[in-house]
């Protein structure tokens, strides 16, 4: 018969062996992930940026849709726009 009993010393070398090899690819792993991680949040920042940029831009847009003398301007063309319409209706 083979003698399939291994020594305690042997054992314990073995699982010392495997801990540190289990423990290097879990820190390999958690080091990839922030790598990704970091990749993905330089995205999103320049992607907030943009969206930034657009917001501003909408808003001096509706600041300027929504002053006095646009509002008084889009009144008159809506005015004329409805006597023109009548004006055509009546012919």
């Amino acid at each position: 018969m083979i003698n399939l009993r291994i020594s305690k010393r042997k054992l314990l070398v073995g699982a010392v062996f495997l801990s540190l090899f289990l423990f290097a690819g879990l820190r390999i792993h958690i080091r990839v992930q922030n790598t990704i991680i970091g990749y993905d949040l330089g995205r999103l920042k320049a992607q907030e940026i943009e969206l930034l940029q657009q917001r501003s831009l909408l808003k001096m847009e509706l600041a300027k849709l929504t002053t006095k003398t646009h509002l008084l301007l889009a009144s008159n063309q809506k005015d004329d726009l409805t006597n023109s319409r009548n004006t055509f209706a009546r012919k």
